[in-house]
This record gives structure tokens, sequence and C-alpha cells, in this order.
């Protein structure tokens, strides 16, 4: 699980929110989660940036031609088209047929060839309030390994992610007034 204390973001307006009801605190946090989650999506799965908005890291180019399916005995078609004819050249499946993940060939890491992880991704009920992870425990593996790999924070809130935070709970408290 990756958890990110959502109610320290707002640590300017937490005397507010400990005096709103517990079903109100219990909804902020919650959409509070929900919609930062879509920017972790959209931050780490297509824009390919770390908590601090730099760039997670670079593929290799031989990781570049499975994730695109450029392989070595690709051809071009008659529109001008990369296509692949890859077949395994090792193994158990030597001469048959590569998988095709036609996810491109820029180079910044997204975390992203199956679309697994973002699939997988989703708030989850804690403790105390919530939580964003993954519900196959294969996937946390991945996000705290991918972590540790490129030696950046990824799963941190950035500071939109914060300031989204911080949105959210001071429009409950400002309703939550009137």
């Amino acid at each position: 699980m990756i958890e990110v204390g959502l109610t320290s973001v707002c640590s300017d307006i937490a005397e507010e929110l400990r005096n709103l009801s517990e079903e109100v605190q219990d909804k902020i946090v919650r959409d509070a989660a929900i919609n930062v989650m879509a920017e972790i999506k959209v931050r780490v799965h297509q824009q390919g940036k770390a908590s601090d908005e730099s760039q997670i890291g670079v593929y290799s180019d031989s990781y570049l031609k499975y994730r695109s399916g450029t392989y070595s005995d690709s051809k071009t078609n008659k529109k001008g088209a990369v296509t692949s004819a890859g077949r395994y050249s090792k193994g158990a499946n030597i001469g048959k047929k590569r998988r095709k993940f036609n996810r491109g060939t820029d180079s910044r890491v997204i975390l992203s060839l199956t679309r697994q992880m973002e699939s997988d991704m989703q708030v989850q009920k804690i403790e105390g309030g919530y939580a964003i992870g993954y519900s196959n425990r294969k996937n946390l593996d991945k996000a705290l390994w991918n972590q540790i790999r490129y030696k950046k924070a990824i799963w941190a809130l950035s500071i939109k992610e914060k300031e989204i935070v911080k949105s959210i709970a001071q429009s409950y408290v400002e309703n939550s007034i009137k």
C-alpha cells in the first residue's frame, strides 16, 4: 500500500478540519484521495514524472524495441509505417511472433507497458482514512521496486497534488461554514 498522509498536507487548516463531523472528514479525505489518484496516474503513467516533476528515467534502446515492437526484422510498409515481424529467437517460444505492445518509441520512463499497474491503482479505505494503492501485491512490488531502481520519490505527492488536497479540504471547510 502506498500511503499518503492527506491530512498532514492540510496542516494549515487542520483545526477547522477537526471541528467537522467524522462523516464530513471522511468525505474530504476520500474525495482528495480520488482526485489525487487521478493526478498521480497521469503524472507517473502518462507523463513519466517523479514527485518532484523531474523525469523518472530513460528506457534503454533494447527495451524500447520490445516496448514498441520495432524489432530488428521490422519492415516498412507502403505507407512508410514500421511494422514488426518480430519473432522470438530463444527459449520455448523460438520462432513464434512476439507480443506487440504498441507503446511508442518515446524514451521517457512512464511505468506502463500493459497498463495493468494504472488499472489496478485504487483508493482503499484504511484505518484513519484512505490510501492510494494496488489490489494486486505484484503491482505494489513493481511500484516500490521502480522507486528504488530510479532512486526517486515517485509515489509521494507532488506540489500540484498537495495543492489539490488543500483546495478540496478548504472547499469543504468553507461550505460547512455556510
